[in-house]
């Protein structure tokens, strides 16, 4: 069998939004999720050219032994939940759809329903688009930010378009910060003016931060002159990114 990849790093990324989740939710906002992973590099054009890195740094977050403790704060019931979703996943592989969308109407916990966005994005793909679109209308930001991710991986102009409206309207600021990265890499022209907006509007300093990275990705001549807004940013990371050539 051979392993793409891509398809390595993208479950990494999944694995990576659920255990900062867990680990922030009761005492930070999800920006922090992603604003964390952030610091980690000094340079992310560096990562984005070189996106194995992404993997192994994602992998040393995981296996921290923060993650391992934190999330035994999940009662045993919510855990047992979690882990028969991926073990469906694994075992039945696209057969599983039907029985992990039924679960999905029904879940309660916010971390059992990521994880069968999760399960259902390793298996179903593009099949499961819908169920993805309909997760970004979920009431808890872990949930939402699993189907950005999902949706992210899918690619195409549909997941374009429902990034784009995530990254201007979701009220949570690591969503927003999801959606701008996979905007980004998605190298779509059509999100230029989204970014150009969360670059000039957005209240958090880490969402412009990585719409002006991910309008530096895309690339053309209007995403270049969106950045230009950015070269007065009141932040000084997002003025150092706008003004890097």
């Amino acid at each position: 069998m051979i392993v793409r990849p891509y398809f390595i790093v993208r479950q990494l990324k999944f694995f990576f939004a659920r255990a900062r989740a867990r680990a922030y939710e009761t005492t930070q906002k999800l920006s922090e999720i992603t604003a964390n992973f952030y610091r980690l590099s000094k340079d992310h054009q560096f990562l984005c050219k070189f996106p194995a890195l992404i993997g192994v740094i994602v992998l040393a977050i995981v296996f921290s032994g923060q993650h391992n403790s934190l999330a035994k704060e999940l009662d045993a019931d919510t855990q047992a939940r979690v882990k028969a979703a991926k073990d469906l996943a694994v075992q039945k592989g696209s057969s599983a759809k039907p029985q992990l969308m039924a679960q999905l109407q029904t879940e309660t916990s916010p971390h059992v329903r990521a994880s069968i966005i999760d399960a259902l994005a390793a298996t179903c793909r593009k099949d499961c688009l819908g169920t993805f679109k309909a997760a970004l209308g979920d009431s808890e930001p872990l949930v939402r930010l699993q189907a950005v991710q999902a949706i992210g991986s899918l690619g195409g102009p549909e997941a374009g378009r429902l990034l784009r409206d995530v990254v201007t309207n979701d009220t949570n600021e690591g969503v927003r910060i999801s959606a701008a990265f996979w905007l980004g890499g998605l190298r779509d022209a059509d999100s230029v003016a989204a970014l150009g907006k969360a670059l000039k509007g957005d209240n958090d300093p880490h969402v412009r931060a990585q719409a002006a990275h991910a309008l530096k990705w895309i690339g053309t001549s209007s995403a270049r002159n969106a950045l230009k807004q950015a070269s007065q940013d009141k932040d000084a990371r997002v003025q150092k990114i706008a003004n890097e050539p």
